[in-house]
């Protein structure tokens, strides 16, 4: 089994902290093995026996060989580095009450230096430990040398194994020693360590002093003892811990006070402290049936005092974490700091369980799980046995007090169970006094915290909920904030809608606990997810829950390895992590939130929120620019909106609805822009919609033909040229500008220019009429202002003497319509005034009497009345001129109304205030083939609600009060439109929802939101 364990001192644990942050937070967690307070490693639920979980893992019997370097080290000689190995061990096994016993067994086999080293798996990477594939004796497998000792007297062995210049010898405080653990057995025993001594930090007395004791800490890591928090404070400036540098233990979490050039980092460095004897005492014990192997050692339990207890919180949970602190008292009761103990509680209890979000092995593939036990029982528990009393006392009072771990003792200088961090404790917990000890006696100290998170008061509760509401509120409405888990069916397996708002709080109330939700989400979306952990009170921390933030795809099978994950902490924001997630295509995600150990207890509050743009309406803006609305989730006030980069004026903001007004497009900007929610720069979450908006034509914006000009037409007759926009999903691109232009040739334009414009109707359809003026070809071009353009190739030919203006009509079967009709009479090309146009009747249109005379312009008009016609029917009234046998036919086709269509023209989706009346909505009717239908039926329900937010992706609306409803029925027009009034109340903010239908199928919904 393969540990990384590597030693680092006290500036080593600050320099390296600062490496780590510029890399990641990944590689600070990276295989991160070590684990639990008192002792470093304890067995958990994997890879060891059942029967060894939770004990510490230790060396068989106590038995520890370890074996020297052939070489030099540095300015030392080989026998003066030995004997400062020997010294630095001897300190360990002189311990009177500890069955442990440190020998050196020889020399190795070779000199190890840079000419001999293979640098095995981990060597090089931050974050894990070296292995030596060569020398063979220094692999983990070399369980007959069970710890090597390695002279690297020119730093080339370090360099080899760490990379070259980690050798430097200006920071020997980080790389003077180096020690790891790389070999356990399933049966809760360590079977092979290495230790590394730097000889390029061997050049001074100073050096020296120092290398001699980190020599001792390693020794310390050899054994398997963990870092310890002693008189944490004791040289800050506001200090009261007297003579507390005199209870710093060899095994303090940052090596005492070690500097760059050396010297005594503790006082007395080469005595062990009261901590450290405890800490080895509870490892390894001297018991009737080991006494004998360790001639001249007492035995421990009959020689020291024992402390051992649980803290809890109110509900009976076990409080892991918390530095419990033994002190005796003097005759006066003042504690006697320099002979401080300490072990933090829930040591025996798993610190990292792992969670399905960030995984449940580390970097090397090893299950988390492995070190730490799951007995709830061992979650509070302490253990402060096998302390010795001050020396010359036969007797003492004892202070037992309680404190946090340090927040910055984490990672390679974790201090306790939690080797990301621990959190701070929850609630008051009062010193307690021990008295009358001696030596023999064991006391049992139950903590249960009264005023801890799990017993908050109902008060208390509404209290943390308005903090958290002043947090997270939008002034104009509070968000629903939920103390507590966030419900049944909350699992992987069935995971619940996110909230309307995209705002919740919850708990990681127990161990495993995890949050699971499901978002639908728009391809092409970017989102941001955020979880910041709240204490009690509801303030942002970053010492209670670790959130991690992971995202699968919706029918990902569960138990798979997510997408992607934000890890816990990494934002900018106090106890925040964030994660900005990309789509690619409409789909729905499910979103995991769970503590990044794997933990869970009552003072694990979390808020969460999710930053997300659904749509943006409309997506065509004029160059002047103008109103949009942004729906989505998670808006709050503050946010910002850009559109392209440039500032738009947030008019209004609701969690799930922005209004914002954008600028005028000063700059000629072409193409799709992003549509960007900015929440910055506290949390840097953003939502963006890309190409959501665009001034004119967006950039996938397409032109499709409907009809033009071909070929031969008649010369100086105007002919319509009519083409249809559209947006990249097929839906019309309403608003968007159409240029026409003669782009080769010669011909005439309806505007009477070379060039004109026409705004498409809001069915994305524009029409221009050209004519041919002679018999050259002639081109003109339709084009969108992203380049998009459609052509008609026509030229002039000998005109007929009268033409059809309005050839054909389509009317629904069984329909009838008055059918006003035009014809053009030309000679020569040029109009001819007061002929006479006769159109006939026929089977299904009647004409009138009476003929139509030609205007100046040489047209005719007339009115004939068509229908009712069959289905698949077509009628033709022939207009002949003058009586006589030049005729043209104007025919009506009987259209199907049970396949017609419905499309939206314009108003269907408006948003407004009260103060605002909203336009009719237009609607237009076609057949089966697109053409628009005339005399068509359509039936139009209005429901008018009392104004509520919009409804969520998921779940159920929200119950909205039915104010009035209205059903009427609309003929389509010869253009097959129809318009509707819609329903409203003056004043009132309402939500109108519509529904025209027509036919078997064909259906429309329109909404109106009259907002306050």
């Amino acid at each position: 089994m393969t540990l990384n364990s590597c030693f680092r001192s006290k500036l080593g644990f600050s320099n390296h902290l600062l490496s780590l942050l510029t890399v990641g937070f990944l590689v600070l967690v990276s295989n991160q093995s070590a684990f639990a307070g008192g002792p470093k490693y304890v067995a958990g639920v994997s890879y060891f026996n059942p029967g060894v979980k939770g004990q510490p893992v230790i060396w068989l019997a106590g038995q520890v060989t370890y074996s020297v370097d052939r070489g030099s080290l540095g300015s030392l000689s080989n026998s003066q580095a030995v004997a400062m190995v020997d010294a630095s061990a001897a300190i360990w096994s002189a311990v009177p009450t500890a069955a442990v016993n440190l020998t050196d067994g020889g020399s190795l086999a070779e000199d190890v230096n840079g000419s001999n080293v293979i640098a095995g798996i981990g060597s090089g990477n931050p974050g894990a430990s070296p292995t030596f594939a060569q020398p063979s004796d220094f692999a983990p497998s070399a369980t007959t040398t069970p710890v090597g000792v390695v002279f690297d007297t020119d730093g080339s062995v370090i360099d080899a194994l760490e990379g070259a210049g980690a050798s430097q010898p200006d920071n020997c405080s980080h790389n003077g020693v180096l020690v790891w653990i790389d070999a356990m057995n399933p049966n809760a025993t360590l079977s092979h360590g290495v230790i590394v001594l730097n000889g390029r930090c061997t050049t001074s007395a100073n050096l020296l002093a120092m290398m001699s004791y980190q020599l001792e800490r390693a020794f310390g890591r050899i054994l398997g003892l963990d870092f310890s928090q002693v008189n944490d404070t004791a040289l800050t400036t506001n200090a009261n811990e007297p003579n507390g540098t005199l209870g710093w233990p060899v095994m303090d979490a940052l090596s005492g006070d070690c500097g760059p050039a050396g010297g005594t980092c503790i006082p007395n460095p080469s005595v062990l402290r009261l901590d450290d004897i405890a800490a080895l005492n509870r490892m390894y014990p001297v018991i009737t049936a080991n006494q004998a192997n360790f001639p001249g050692k007492i035995l421990t339990a009959a020689n020291t005092i024992s402390l051992q207890g649980t803290i809890s919180f109110r509900n009976g949970t076990g409080m892991q974490g918390v530095n419990v602190v033994a002190r005796p008292l003097d005759s006066n009761g003042n504690p006697l700091y320099q002979y401080t103990v300490t072990f933090v509680s829930g040591g025996y209890f798993a610190g990292n369980h792992g969670n399905p979000v960030t995984g449940w092995t580390d970097g090397q593939g090893n299950r988390l799980d492995r070190f730490g036990s799951n007995d709830p029982a061992l979650q509070g528990y302490f253990d402060l046995s096998g302390i010795p009393l001050p020396p010359g006392v036969t007797a003492a009072n004892y202070q037992v007090s309680f404190e946090s771990v340090n927040p910055l003792y984490f990672g390679p200088v974790s201090v306790g169970p939690y080797i990301l961090g621990s959190p701070t404790p929850s609630g008051t917990m009062q010193t307690i006094l021990v008295n009358g000890l001696h030596d023999g006696s064991a006391q049992t100290v139950t903590v249960n915290v009264a005023n801890s998170a799990a017993g908050l008061s109902v008060k208390s509760q509404m209290e943390a909920v308005r903090s958290l509401n002043k947090i997270i509120a939008s002034p104009i409405i509070s968000s629903p904030i939920k103390i507590g888990r966030t419900g049944i069916g909350n699992t992987e397996i069935q995971p619940q809608p996110l909230p309307a708002t995209g705002m919740w709080s919850s708990r990681f109330e127990e161990v495993g606990a995890s949050d699971w939700f499901i978002l639908a989400a728009r391809g092409n979306r970017i989102f941001t997810l955020v979880a910041q952990a709240l204490d009690e009170s509801g303030n942002p921390s970053a010492t209670k829950a670790m959130p991690a933030i992971g995202v699968w795809d919706g029918f990902d099978q569960t138990g798979t390895t997510a997408v992607g994950f934000g890890p816990a902490q990494n934002g900018f924001a106090p106890g925040e992590t964030w994660l900005q997630v990309a789509t690619s295509g409409s789909d729905v995600v499910r979103l995991g939130i769970a503590d990044q150990r794997g933990d869970g207890r009552p003072d694990y509050l979390y808020r969460g929120w999710v930053l997300y743009a659904d749509s943006v309406a409309p997506a065509h803006l004029p160059a002047t620019g103008g109103p949009i609305v942004i729906r989505g989730m998670g808006f709050r006030a503050g946010d910002t909106v850009t559109v392209g980069g440039k500032a738009a004026q947030v008019t209004s903001i609701l969690p799930t609805e922005i209004t914002a007004i954008v600028p005028a497009n000063t700059t000629a900007t072409t193409g799709s822009l992003d549509v960007q929610v900015s929440d910055q720069p506290l949390y840097n979450a953003i939502a963006v919609i890309p190409g959501g908006v665009s001034y004119d034509a967006g950039s996938n914006d397409a032109l499709n033909l409907i009809t033009a000009p071909a070929n031969q037409v008649p010369m100086n007759v105007p002919q319509p040229f009519s083409v249809l926009a559209e947006v990249a999903n097929g839906n019309p691109a309403g608003g968007v500008t159409v240029t026409y232009s003669v782009t080769s040739g010669t011909a005439t334009l309806g505007c009477g220019q070379s060039t004109c414009s026409v705004t498409a109707t809001g069915d994305g359809r524009a029409i221009m009429p050209v004519t041919a003026t002679n018999t050259s070809i002639a081109v003109v071009t339709a084009s969108l202002t992203n380049g998009a353009s459609v052509q008609a190739h026509f030229f002039g030919g000998t005109p007929a003497a009268i033409t059809a203006l309005t050839p054909t009509l389509y009317l629904a079967a069984g329909a009838t319509a008055q059918w006003p009709v035009q014809a053009l009479i030309q000679s020569g090309g040029a109009p001819i005034a007061g002929q006479q146009v006769t159109w006939k009747s026929a089977t299904g249109i009647v004409a009138p009497t009476s003929p139509a005379t030609t205007s100046s312009a040489g047209m005719a008009t007339a009115t004939l009345t068509v229908g009712s016609l069959a289905e698949g029917q077509t009628a033709t009234s022939n207009a002949c001129l003058n009586g006589g046998s030049t005729c043209v036919a104007f025919s009506a086709f009987g259209a199907r109304p049970e396949f017609a269509t419905l499309i939206a023209v314009s108003g269907t989706n408006q948003s407004m205030d009260t103060a605002t009346t909203p336009v009719a909505v237009t609607l237009r009717v076609l057949d089966m083939n697109g053409h628009p239908m005339t005399g068509c039926m359509v039936t139009v329900s209005q429901s008018l609600y009392a104004w509520t937010p919009p409804c969520p992706l998921h779940g159920r609306c929200a119950q909205a009060q039915l104010l009035a409803t209205q059903s009427t029925t609309v003929t389509s027009a010869l253009d097959g439109s129809v318009s509707v009034t819609p329903l409203t109340l003056p004043g009132i903010a309402t939500n109108l929802i519509g529904i025209a239908a027509t036919g078997n199928a064909g259906s429309l919904t329109f909404t109106i939101e009259q907002h306050p």
